[in-house]
């Protein structure tokens, strides 16, 4: 659920309010976009973000403020940098923990996709790299670099583009703090939709010695499959996943 205003103050400054939730997450997010600031090709982006979770690794109430800039280079590339300023009540292990972060993301985009539906994209390529240095307390001082790399390829196999070949692969990985310092709802975690299909969320290891997944120090994830259109209405959709989450920062390591 979400309100929209597309020109606020006239300039096409952009608000948005939203309202998403399930069973086990819900976000409440307020954002503002001015375009054209400074420069015609450059974004002003802020955000405030209320996050509740509660899964099988962790319950999770946090709330985030952040403020970027967003600049295009060119017809496919997108850039942005900015700053964030985290905090976070997680109870994870029986045990509750306060944490307070700063972060400085960074990211980039290159992509030449083509889509009627920005949710079904149709042919083309997508690549995205983030980076964001954080730090802060969280039962004593803190510092690690969170960083997450994704690659799309999206190939038509009919003049229509009603059936598509679609891959994606997926890296992240933490350096810094040991892992049990790092915050739970900064580590990484594998499993469910959109993820590695065919495994319970967030249940792609590592373990603790009940069961819980424990998140990890770095990611890998990779899947194809192929878009079948049987109907304006009905289609399928074979596909294969694989993935691995590690106590490693070398994902697979």
């Amino acid at each position: 659920m979400f309100w929209e205003h597309r020109n606020l103050f006239g300039s096409a400054e952009k608000l948005i309010l939203s309202l998403d939730g399930t069973e086990i997450d819900q976000t409440a997010i307020a954002m503002f976009s001015k375009p054209g600031f400074i420069s015609p090709r450059q974004s002003l982006k802020l955000a405030t973000e209320f996050h509740h979770a509660d899964t099988d690794a962790f319950r999770e109430w946090s709330t985030k403020v952040s403020a970027a800039l967003e600049r295009r280079l060119g017809e496919h590339w997108t850039v942005s940098a900015g700053v964030l300023g985290e905090a976070a009540t997680i109870k994870d292990d029986g045990a509750s923990t306060q944490s307070y972060l700063a972060g400085l993301p960074l990211a980039a985009t290159w992509s030449t996709v083509e889509a009627a539906d920005l949710l079904d994209p149709t042919k083309g390529w997508r690549v995205s790299m983030a980076a964001a240095p954080y730090a802060g307390s969280s039962e004593g001082s803190i510092a690690f670099l969170e960083s997450e790399a994704q690659a799309s390829v999206y190939l038509p196999l009919d003049s229509a583009k009603r059936h598509v070949f679609a891959a994606r692969v997926r890296v992240g990985s933490l350096v810094g703090a040991a892992t049990t310092k790092v915050p739970a709802n900064h580590r990484f975690y594998a499993g469910g939709g959109g993820s590695i299909r065919g495994y319970g969320y967030q249940l792609v290891g590592p373990f603790d010695v009940e069961g819980r997944p424990t998140g990890g120090r770095s990611l890998l994830e990779a899947g194809v499959e192929t878009r079948l259109r049987l109907t304006e209405t009905v289609g399928i959709v074979p596909f294969v996943d694989v993935g691995a989450v590690s106590a490693s920062s070398i994902p697979g390591g």
